[in-house]
This record gives C-alpha cells, structure tokens and sequence, in this order.
C-alpha cells in the first residue's frame, strides 16, 4: 500500500481512471434515462404522475440496496469481478426496461437498475481510492465523475430525439443505457485492485 501512494502518476493511472469512466458514465445514463423517457410513458402509455412517481421511486430504492450492500460484495467477489457484475445487471437490466409492457415490469427493471448503478458507483469509487495516490486522489475521482456527468446532456439529447418520435421512442432511450456492456470488453486491460 504504501509503494501505490509513492507511484508517480503514470500511463498506468490514465488507463485506470478512462476504464472507471466507462462505468460512471453509462451509471449516470442509468440514472437520467427514465425522467427523460417518462414524457413519452405518459402520453403514449397514458401513466399517470403516480405512476411516475412509483417508477422513480423504484430506481432509488434499487440504489439503496446497491449502496447497502454493492461494497461487501465488492469486498467479497474483488474490485474487477464486482464491478464487471454491477455494470452488466445495470446494462441488462436497463434494456429489460427497454422490453417492459406494462407497470409492474416496469418497476422490477427499475430496482435491478437502480442496484446495479448504485453498486457500481461505490465501486468505481472504491477503485480510485485504491489505485490513485492520496496526493491525486480527489482530482481522480472529481475527473471520473465530470465523465460521468457527460452523459446527462448527452442523454437528454438522445431523448429529444427518439421519445417524440414514436411510441416505443422512450425504449430507445433505455436501449441506449444497454450500451454499458462496452466496459465488459473494456475491463480486459482492468487490473485487479492490489489493495483488495
């Protein structure tokens, strides 16, 4: 541990912190794709503002639970195991939204989103820690998550786009979160954290 605080910041850091960008920025995709799908629920789908309520809701109660428990299983499976997991039921789960027929679907796709993102964002920060020395550590983690948060204008232009468009136009938006199975290819050249 303390050989990784005396490492100069390296090629090695820059690959780290542009591979944990890749979770954060498709957990921030996740977490801003259904206000900007519910216009087309409501008018195509004919919900009504509870229901929206109970499907926003949904997500952070998934969040909870992946906040509560995505660090021990983190402690338990590794670093790189956990956060392959996360991201791949955050990104299945998102498109299982993109498929939902009706409000119940709807919501059980929200909680597995919702926990797949919460415990890949603990994750993702549990990584920086690890990796990056205590001298570089909050400007990595600040600089993964302004990645991150490139993805909320990014998705709300996608939405623009797609949701009027059609009556499955908010699918796409959701379809569009999927794309976080990417970091699957991506975390070949992820190391495992050597802390854990």
């Amino acid at each position: 541990a303390a050989r990784i605080d005396r490492l100069p910041y390296s090629r090695m850091h820059w690959r780290i912190l542009a591979l944990l960008a890749i979770p954060q920025f498709f957990d921030s995709v996740d977490i801003f794709t259904f206000p900007s799908a519910a216009p087309g629920l409501v008018k195509f789908w004919g919900m009504s503002i509870d229901d929206v309520a109970l499907i926003t809701s949904a997500a952070f109660f998934g969040m909870f639970l992946g906040a509560s428990l995505g660090g021990a299983l983190a402690d338990r499976l590794g670093r790189r195991r956990a956060l392959m997991l996360f991201v791949t039921l955050g990104a299945a789960a998102s498109l299982f939204t993109a498929l939902a027929q009706d409000v119940p679907m709807l919501f059980a796709a929200r909680v597995l989103t919702g926990f797949g993102l919460a415990a890949g964002i603990v994750t993702t920060m549990t990584c920086v820690a690890e990796f990056f020395p205590p001298a570089r550590r909050g400007k990595s983690q600040a600089m993964v998550m302004v990645i991150g948060l490139f993805a909320i204008p990014i998705t709300n232009w996608i939405a623009s786009v797609t949701v009027p468009s059609s009556p499955d136009g908010w699918r796409y938006v959701f379809a569009w979160g999927a794309a976080g199975f990417a970091f699957l290819i991506a975390a070949r050249w992820m190391p495992e954290s050597p802390r854990w």
